[in-house]
């Protein structure tokens, strides 16, 4: 069977032995998906926990099937096509010159770094502008922190803080 596949295919073994069922490796199982599709509200949690959660963390929450850390990378590169470090803030190597000091940051897990990165929210780099910020870049920083606001359903950035600590704590890499 396997030189008359090998010859002609699926269809010359099909001819040959027409009760056999042939099938390649690499062909998925009608009754076993490899994957199910993202929901609308799903790709709405990954966008809030986007460069706050770890992957670990997010892929544990969501709880799909076969899906781990690489599946949030995933949905990512190939879903929302950008990335993510930088949808709820901004490191804080950047701010410095942005911001009072005393600003509020939150410590997050990445992927690509060994250890973790320290962020400033939007809503929080809105509230600790310098004064001599330059209009555009803080216009700039008020519409992501308006999206911000948008995508968390409210304006308190220590409530961001808390769905941190909780999907990290509740769903996050527990090994170290």
């Amino acid at each position: 069977m396997t030189s008359a596949y090998e010859a002609g295919g699926k269809a010359q073994v099909h001819e040959l032995f027409p009760h056999a069922s042939v099938r390649s490796i690499v062909e998925r199982y009608p009754h076993a998906p490899r994957q199910i599709r993202w929901t609308a509200e799903q790709l709405i949690e990954a966008a809030k926990m986007a460069g706050l959660v770890s992957h670990t963390g997010q892929a544990r929450y969501f709880g799909r099937p076969n899906a781990y850390a690489g599946s949030i990378a995933s949905v990512w590169a190939k879903t929302f096509q950008c990335a993510e470090g930088d949808i709820n803030g901004l490191g804080v190597h950047l701010t410095w010159r942005l911001v009072r000091p005393g600003t509020p940051a939150v410590l997050v897990h990445q992927r690509t770094l060994p250890g973790p990165r320290t962020l400033v929210l939007w809503l929080d780099l809105t509230a600790h502008l310098r004064a001599e910020v330059a209009p555009a870049i803080r216009q700039a920083i008020v519409a992501l922190a308006r999206f911000q606001a948008w995508l968390h359903g409210t304006d308190d950035p220590a409530a961001i803080r808390r769905m941190i600590q909780e999907r990290e704590g509740r769903y996050g890499d527990q090994s170290g």
